[in-house]
């Protein structure tokens, strides 16, 4: 029996702790959580003020404003007059979707590829490559801006759409998580498959490839929202090219204290709009497939 109580007496104890240490880490993520929340809600409802309006200190918002049409005037300056270099917003969203969909479909193709072949042929300095693909993760990139611009320009490639062949680089986070991904598939699905007939490219599409689509889909999305977000690629490699990111973050730079902070916020807004969208519909299956793939390696 005085066993039995001490037991008891230890799972109690566990107990009390593990509650003590969930309730300290939800209050911490709530506090960011909603530290979040009303960054984003500050920056919306100074989106729908007039320009004397902006800087009140006090927390006011902003529905009068809407009912006197100020929502409509703000988007639609900001859709109409922010520009950098002649391209207006309309052109820095089309530069944002095509550099961020082609660069996030070309990056994870080609790890899938490597991925692939890595974790499913045996080959001579196959371990090495993998051991590449981690340590090159390592490495600083800032240092080697001005050889990878020369080496751009030499390619042509600069001011131009084939700068997305650049993200075929085959390596880097996403090769090692869909690596593992291709690990976690038995290697019998190959074998019943070349026996039935069946070639390399046959295998990978029709049996190996529809096995990690979901992982490479979550992977797409990820890629796509921080190459939407990213401004210093396009502000380096792009500059004929501007995207909306690079566009707002120019304006901002630019800006003086009496310009029009509102157009400023609505713009930030259209510009996050799309990625909290996606974010908001494939958030789930971003999380599961990703941290599936990673633990199944």
């Amino acid at each position: 029996m005085e066993q039995v109580k001490t037991t008891i007496e230890k799972q109690k104890k566990i107990n009390w702790t593990k509650g003590v240490a969930f309730t300290v880490v939800f209050v911490v993520f709530m506090v960011y959580s909603l530290s979040v929340l009303y960054s984003l809600f500050w920056l919306i409802n100074n989106s729908f003020k007039t320009l004397g309006e902006w800087d009140d200190s006090r927390f006011a918002f902003a529905f009068e404003n809407l009912k006197n049409g100020v929502f409509f005037s703000n988007y639609l300056t900001a859709w109409s007059e922010l520009d950098l270099d002649g391209v207006g917003v309309p052109g820095m969203l089309f530069n944002s979707l095509w550099y961020s969909i082609g660069g996030a479909f070309v990056g994870v193709w080609f790890c899938g590829l490597t991925a692939y072949i890595v974790s499913k042929y045996r080959f001579i300095g196959r371990e090495v490559l993998y051991g590449v693909a981690i340590f090159q993760m390592l490495l600083p990139i800032v240092g080697n801006l001005p050889a990878t611009y020369k080496m751009y320009f030499d390619l042509g490639i600069v001011n131009s759409p084939f700068i997305l062949i650049t993200s075929a680089a085959g390596l880097g986070g996403n090769f090692l998580i869909l690596y593992a991904s291709y690990q976690s598939v038995s290697n019998t699905y190959m074998e019943a498959a070349r026996i039935d007939g069946a070639g390399h490219i046959s295998i990978f599409f029709k049996i190996m490839l529809p096995q990690v689509i979901p992982a490479m889909f979550a992977l797409m999305l990820m890629s796509y929202i921080g190459l939407w977000n990213d401004y210093m690629g396009p502000l380096l490699y792009l500059e004929e090219f501007p995207t909306l990111a690079t566009g707002l973050m120019v304006f901002e730079k630019e800006m003086t204290y009496d310009m029009n902070m509102p157009v400023f916020f609505a713009g930030s807004v259209i510009l996050l709009t799309p990625t909290l969208i996606l974010f908001a519909v494939f958030s789930d299956k971003i999380m599961t497939n990703v941290s599936t793939g990673g633990l199944k390696g």
